[in-house]
């Protein structure tokens, strides 16, 4: 076996106990064991970069309060070296308010891949991609809603601070 293989290999292995661990047992104590300190995780339902474990933290922390019974299940890891992909199926109930919207109750599954970099057995750089239209679609948020339910935040939220 060449370097390169026993790299892929231990890759991939780390890529399925860090869903396993990190996304499914909840232990968000473990992201650092995980995740480099410079890493930088691109979501598509994110606003902005993820960077380092504290903020990938915070971000699972989130994710599982919109959806308490959140489910990442993998597919397939495939791995070159330090470059890996994975295709998986997210699935959950939206229990929890996503920003500044409420919950919807809806139960989402929601097909998705994620282009990796890992480094010395930390992953450094992840870019997921998911059908977020697909995603609004599922939990009701589709134009027509957000026309709907938009006005209706605003006044809560001006009913709020008076």
């Amino acid at each position: 076996m060449t370097t390169t293989d026993t790299r892929s290999q231990s890759n991939a292995e780390t890529q399925r106990r860090f869903v396993s661990e990190v996304w499914n047992g909840r232990n968000l104590d473990a992201v650092p064991e995980f995740l480099a300190p410079d890493a930088v995780v691109y979501d598509p339902t994110y606003p902005d970069p993820i960077r380092g474990p504290e903020e990938y933290a915070a971000y699972v922390r989130d994710t599982l309060a919109a959806f308490p019974d959140f489910r990442v299940d993998q597919h397939a890891v495939l791995a070159d070296g330090d470059r890996l992909m994975t295709h998986y199926t997210l699935s959950g109930t939206n229990e929890g308010p996503l920003g500044p919207l409420p919950p919807t109750g809806r139960t989402v599954e929601l097909d998705g891949t994620a282009v990796l970099r890992y480094a010395d057995g930390r992953i450094v750089e992840d870019r997921a991609f998911v059908d977020t239209g697909d995603l609004r679609r599922q939990l009701g948020l589709s134009f027509p809603a957000v026309l709907v339910t938009g006005p209706r935040l605003v006044v809560r939220a001006i009913r709020g601070r008076s």
